[in-house]
């Protein structure tokens, strides 16, 4: 009997050191789209723990998603897994992890943000301090929530940059950051742009456990 009480422990320890937990609070309907035409880019869903910024998931339209855990600003793990609904219930078949490295792609070292209307704001980035040309243009639109949500579900540059533009929009805010970012213009000045809309959003309550590397 002893034996098999031991021989449990270290089944348990081994499960813990190869399973990851994560939480979800909120499910974003999020839509993508090339303003030249309103070329459709993508619709997914964008699910995000309110409390813990360095983890988030997206189901895309068809049922295929990835789960990005940053590790720090340039060290990500993902997961790649399917989606599927059965009788109300979510559940996720996961592919082995992968591990990504990524620095940003962009050089932004000035941000200035000015209010342009209510809740909305007009982020200019630029190269340099000095610099008169700006190589990132991004107007937001707020929408007042009870939680945290300042986050830019689609936005095609490095997560450090993302944390950049976040914090330069919060100083306008006032202390008050109960925000979600309702839609959004990016122009990248390379002539790319998209336009990023929330079209629903949802509390839930989800937990899913991963396998670890």
């Amino acid at each position: 009997m002893k034996n098999k009480i031991i021989t449990l422990i270290v089944l348990l320890i081994g499960l813990s050191n190869y399973a990851q937990s994560y939480t979800f609070d909120y499910n974003l309907k999020i839509r993508c789209v090339n303003p030249k035409g309103a070329t459709k880019i993508s619709t997914e869903e964008y699910i995000l723990n309110s409390d813990n910024p360095n983890y988030q998931m997206y189901i895309r339209k068809d049922k295929t998603g990835v789960l990005i855990n940053k590790i720090n600003n340039e060290k990500y793990i993902m997961y790649d897994f399917l989606h599927s609904k059965i009788s109300n219930k979510d559940f996720f078949n996961f592919y082995p992890s992968r591990e990504i490295n990524y620095s940003d792609n962009k050089l932004i070292d000035h941000i200035d943000v000015e209010k342009i209307g209510e809740n909305k704001y007009f982020i200019k980035c630029y190269p340099t301090k000095k610099g008169k040309r700006t190589n990132l243009e991004i107007i937001v639109n707020l929408k007042p929530i009870d939680k945290d949500l300042l986050r830019f579900y689609y936005l095609d540059l490095g997560d450090s940059i993302r944390q950049k533009l976040i914090a330069s929009l919060k100083e306008k805010l006032h202390g008050n950051y109960n925000y979600f970012i309702e839609s959004f213009s990016t122009n990248y000045r390379n002539g790319y742009k998209t336009e990023s809309y929330i079209d629903d959003i949802e509390k839930i309550d989800l937990k899913i456990i991963t396998p670890q590397l």
